[in-house]
Parts: C-alpha cells; sequence; structure tokens
C-alpha cells in the first residue's frame, strides 16, 4: 500500500472490500477527472478536484460548494442559456465565445452546472488529441 501510494495511486482499497466502496471511489475519480480535464487548472479547482478525489466535497468550510451555485451567477446563467438554446451540443470554447468568457471560465461554469444536474456532459472525439467534452441541457 506504501508503495502505491507513494508511487502515485489516488486511491487504495484493501480487500475484501464491499462492492458500494468501489463503485464510491470510481465516482469520485470520475468527478476529480472531469475537474482537472482543462487546459488551465487554478488553485480553486486544485483543491476542488483533490476534495472530489477524496470524497470531502462540500464538507469543508471555505471551499468551493459554500460559493454562489454556478446557475445563479450572472455568468452562470449566461452559459446555461448559451446551452440550453443551442441546438447541439456544445464545448466549453464554444460557450466562452459565445458568451464573451475564457474557455476555463466557461469550462469552471460547465463543471458546476453538470455537477448540479442541470446540464449534462459527454466526450466528443475528433480526429486527433484529446477528446473534448460537450454539454447539453439535462
Amino acid at each position: 500500500m506504501r508503495r502505491a501510494v507513494s508511487a502515485g495511486a489516488p486511491a487504495y482499497l484493501i480487500t475484501p472490500f464491499p462492492p458500494d466502496l468501489l463503485a464510491e471511489k470510481l465516482r469520485y475519480y470520475a468527478r476529480f477527472r472531469q475537474l482537472t480535464d482543462v487546459e488551465t487548472v487554478d488553485q480553486g479547482m486544485l483543491e476542488s478536484a483533490l476534495a472530489a478525489l477524496r470524497g470531502t466535497a462540500g464538507n469543508r468550510p471555505g471551499n468551493r460548494s459554500s460559493r454562489p451555485a454556478a446557475s445563479r451567477t450572472v455568468t452562470g446563467e449566461a452559459v446555461l442559456s448559451s446551452v440550453r438554446n443551442s441546438g447541439t451540443p456544445m464545448s466549453a470554447g464554444e460557450v466562452g465565445e459565445l458568451i464573451g468568457v475564457s474557455r476555463a471560465t466557461a469550462q469552471r461554469y460547465l463543471a458546476g452546472l453538470v455537477t448540479s444536474g442541470l446540464l449534462r456532459m459527454n466526450l466528443r472525439y475528433g480526429a486527433t488529441g484529446r477528446p473534448e467534452q460537450e454539454y447539453w441541457a439535462a
């Protein structure tokens, strides 16, 4: 276990473990990946991603969950409206360009809207490079 953790394992399960614990750890890791699958990460995003990985998001004072919900801010409303009014799924870059914010800012709001259940996210695979996240109304 020490070697795995020191080698960078994000989590470790000791057998035997209940199946629901594995599912929980996989959800934490999926949320971590969602939060860190952006070109630039600021300190707040890093803290949120690490908290999601540990399953402690929302349990610490001063973390991002104590901020206003993404859909309750002017920018959040603009992000949500742009995706809802689009006839097709949109990427963070497309949303940012449409409403006049950076891709990273749009990504941050989109992630919050996905977490709150107002939007859905899937991966869009292109010819080369990494897949791009696309968003649509839930």
